[in-house]
């Protein structure tokens, strides 16, 4: 950059600048899911009509217990919209998706701080609270490996594996489960012989924090 402004943290990493995309919160919404079988359907909840054209973040944080959890949930599109979407089968309980979207999506607030860059558009302001990671884990999920914090945490759920011994394929899934980012299967069951396995970085926020604000309503504001 040239000219300009930047903004660095105390660990010298860039967090503001004219040529980064900044994501803020928009809303969380919500599926109580109930098992019934492993056979259900998924279900979806819309995610504020969000556009499949925009690259929206999705963040995922159930109620369920890591030990127990069955299944997984995550962003996915239907249709050109955004929506959250539980894995028909999955256990029991609430399923939370917390929605950040690139800032330009949010309107401009009347006070505040706001940046552009060379072409008029906002790169940074401050209506909303930004995508900030609790912190960042190295995870190797092969041996269950498992990461608490003091508040409820939310991450994009990844595959952190496959496992088979032939036929269908049974997944771990990487996913923050109240204040614990773990592991879950999904998958039929008797799989026992690990294929594959992935460490992996996996970024988390604070979903507790985040629940202290309202939600925005639906794009386009």
């Amino acid at each position: 950059m040239a000219y300009g402004m930047e903004f660095y943290n105390a660990a010298g990493n860039l967090f503001i600048g004219l040529g980064e995309k900044n994501y803020q919160y928009w809303g969380v919404k919500h599926i109580d899911h109930t098992f019934v079988s492993p056979s259900e359907p998924d279900k979806t909840v819309a995610l504020f009509n969000l556009p499949s054209n925009e690259k929206v973040m999705v963040l995922v944080n159930t109620d369920q217990a890591v030990a127990t959890a069955s299944g997984y949930a995550h962003g996915d599109l239907v249709s050109g919209k955004w929506v959250g979407r539980v894995r028909g089968g999955s256990a029991s309980g609430r399923f939370s998706f917390y929605v950040f979207v690139p800032v330009h999506l949010v309107p401009i607030p009347d006070w505040g701080v706001s940046i552009f860059n060379d072409n008029g558009k906002a790169v940074f302001h401050s209506a909303r609270p930004p995508m900030r990671l609790l912190d960042i884990h190295d995870v190797t999920l092969a041996s269950g490996t498992s990461h608490t914090h003091a508040v409820r945490v939310a991450s994009i759920p990844s595959i952190a594996g496959i496992q088979a011994t032939g036929g269908p394929s049974f997944y771990h899934i990487n996913c923050c489960t109240g204040k614990t980012l773990g592991r879950v299967s999904w998958g039929p069951a008797g799989y026992t012989q690990a294929i594959y396995y992935r460490n992996s970085k996996v970024g988390v926020v604070d979903a507790d924090f985040l629940d202290q604000f309202a939600n925005l309503g639906n794009h386009p504001l």
